[in-house]
C-alpha cells in the first residue's frame, strides 16, 4: 500500500519536533536516526507523490540531505572527518535541487531584485567567513556558490505560491548560521535556529512541488 502524503508529513513533523525537543541531550545515541528521518520521509513523499523527473530529482536531493544529516550527527558524536563528509553530501543534494528546479524552468523576471539580493548576500557572507576558514576555504566557497545557484533558481522559477522561494531562503539562512557559528563567531541558540530553519526549508521545498503535482 502506497504511503499517503499525510502519513509521510506526519512522520516528518513528529521526528522533526522530537529532534528539537531532544537537543538539550544532543549528541545522544539516537541523534543520527532521529535527525535523518524527517528528510527521509520527505524523500519518500517526493518519490511517491511528485510526478516525473522532478520527483526523482527531489527524492535524490532529500536522500543525500538525510545522509548529510547523519554525517553531521556523527560529527557531533565523534568529530573527525564527518563535517567535511556532510558538506559534500549536502553539496550533492543541492546539485540535485538545482537540476529539479531547472526542469521545466519558466522564469519570473519580476524577481530579479530578489535574486540580486541573494547573490550580494552570498558574496558578503563569503568575505566575512574567509579569514577563519583556513583549509576549508575552497570547500566552503564551492558550497556557497552551489547553494546560491539553488536559491537564485528558486527565486526565478515560476510556481504557484512562494513556498519554493521561502524554502530556499530558509536553507540559505540555516547554512549561514552553521557557517557563522563554526568559522566566525558563536551564534546564540545556534542548534535550535539552524535545525528549525533547516527542517522548515526542506518541508517548504517538498511542499512546493507536492502542491504543483
Amino acid at each position: 500500500m502506497m504511503l499517503s502524503p499525510q502519513v509521510l508529513q506526519i512522520v516528518f513533523f513528529v521526528f522533526a519536533v522530537l529532534f528539537v525537543c531532544l537537543l538539550p541531550f544532543h549528541p545522544h545515541p539516537g541523534s543520527l536516526v532521529i535527525k535523518a528521518i524527517p528528510a527521509l520521509s520527505l524523500s519518500l513523499l517526493a518519490l511517491l507523490h511528485v510526478a516525473g523527473v522532478q520527483g526523482k530529482l527531489l527524492f535524490l536531493a532529500l536522500l543525500f540531505s538525510a545522509a548529510g544529516d547523519a554525517a553531521l550527527a556523527l560529527n557531533d558524536l565523534h568529530g573527525g572527518p564527518y563535517f567535511t563528509i556532510g558538506l559534500v553530501l549536502f553539496l550533492v543534494a543541492h546539485l540535485f535541487y538545482i537540476a529539479a528546479f531547472a526542469t521545466g524552468f519558466e522564469p519570473q523576471r519580476s524577481r530579479v531584485i530578489i535574486a540580486a539580493i541573494i547573490v550580494a548576500y552570498s558574496v558578503m557572507l563569503a568575505l566575512l567567513l574567509r579569514p577563519g576558514l583556513g583549509k576549508m576555504a575552497i570547500p566552503v566557497f564551492v558550497y556557497i556558490v552551489v547553494i546560491t545557484v539553488m536559491a537564485v533558481l528558486a527565486a526565478f522559477r515560476a510556481m504557484k505560491g512562494s513556498s519554493l522561494l521561502f524554502g530556499a531562503l530558509a536553507f540559505v539562512l540555516s547554512d549561514s548560521l552553521i557557517a557563522i557559528n563554526k568559522f566566525l563567531t558563536p551564534v546564540p541558540a545556534a542548534p535550535y535556529l539552524t535545525i528549525i530553519t533547516y527542517y522548515l526549508a526542506q518541508y517548504m521545498i517538498a511542499h512546493a512541488f507536492l502542491g504543483s503535482a
